[in-house]
C-alpha cells in the first residue's frame, strides 16, 4: 500500500491518497499536485520520501 500525505503551512499532515501496490509490481513514483478547479494552482514541495509501511493506517480506532 502506498500512502500520500499533505499539508498546508504549519497545519498537520493528513493522509490524502491510498494506493494498493503489489510488492512485486515494476512503479516508480514522485511528486505532482493538480487542481480540477481552477487554472493557477501554485504548490511547493518540500520533501518526497519512502519508508516502511505504516502500520497505523491499518489499526482498528
Amino acid at each position: 500500500m502506498t500512502t500520500v500525505r499533505a499539508r498546508s503551512e504549519d497545519g498537520p499532515w493528513r493522509p490524502v491518497r491510498l494506493s494498493p501496490l503489489p510488492p512485486a509490481a515494476p512503479a516508480s513514483a514522485g511528486p505532482f499536485c493538480a487542481s480540477p478547479e481552477r487554472d493557477g494552482l501554485q504548490v511547493r514541495f518540500t520533501r518526497f520520501a519512502q519508508g516502511p509501511a505504516d502500520v497505523a493506517l491499518h489499526l482498528a480506532h
